[in-house]
């Protein structure tokens, strides 16, 4: 344990080393959260129904990435909206036919 602290606080004390760690750090940072938005909208384009292309750029540009990004956000909150509104429309026409379905066995079982 007092070489674990000897050794953090060593290496806390030399400026250039702890810099160089902060911007690999930040650097991996931006590479999951790219990938993670890449992943994301594979993931929206195979939901909706649309080719998806495989390709995970190894560099993106985070700009166009994020724009495509939100966009793709969009075009998965219109299907999922549409989707609820097909999903409600069934669900009364459901109703629907089952109250006549009730009524036309309340019919049958009266002219009995």
């Amino acid at each position: 344990k007092q070489w674990y602290q000897r050794r953090v606080r060593d290496f806390s004390s030399d400026l250039h080393a702890t810099r160089a760690s902060h911007i690999m750090l930040l650097e991996l940072i931006v590479d999951r959260l790219a990938l993670m938005l890449q992943s994301y909208m594979y993931f929206s384009d195979r939901l909706v129904g649309r080719p998806a292309a495989r390709v995970i750029d190894k560099a993106p540009n985070l700009g166009p990435l994020c724009k495509k990004y939100w966009k793709k956000a969009k075009l998965l909150r219109q299907f999922v909206t549409s989707l609820q509104a097909e999903i409600q429309k069934k669900n009364e026409e459901l109703v629907s036919m089952g109250l006549t379905l009730d009524r036309a066995y309340e019919e049958n079982t009266l002219l009995k």
